[in-house]
């Protein structure tokens, strides 16, 4: 049941920033962990993908009021979280899309829930 076409609406023209990384396979794109974690990192593709690896099929649904079903690839977040060290004070975590100006936040238990993964794929 995975959908034809993913996003029903306009995607974001690519940054340069986006455009560089994805002509060198994102080699030197980095994840930054930082805030209240006890090892604060930058992690490479390569690093993420030798962490544990699962894949999910997955419906997502907009606010506009559209849906779709993909697989979906990636690190579960809560092995991410574990190997940095998440603090105790942790409420939220904030993550940003390669579009500067779109951020979002879910409960740190939503990030710590077997079923988040980190998608690289």
């Amino acid at each position: 049941m995975i959908s034809a076409k993913p996003f029903a609406n306009e995607i974001s023209p690519p940054t340069e920033a986006f455009k560089q990384h994805q002509a060198t396979n994102f080699a030197n794109w980095r994840l930054r962990v930082e805030g209240l974690v006890l090892q604060p990192r930058a992690l490479s593709i390569a690093e993420l993908r030798a962490m544990e690896v699962r894949s999910q099929i997955t419906e997502v649904t907009c606010e506009e009021g559209w849906s779709y079903v993909a697989e979906w690839t990636g690190t579960p977040l809560p092995t991410l979280l574990n190997a940095i060290g998440v603090r105790p004070e942790a409420r939220y975590l904030v993550y940003f899309s390669s579009d500067p100006e779109w951020w979002e936040s879910i409960d740190i238990d939503e990030a710590m829930h077997p079923q988040t993964i980190l998608a690289w794929g």
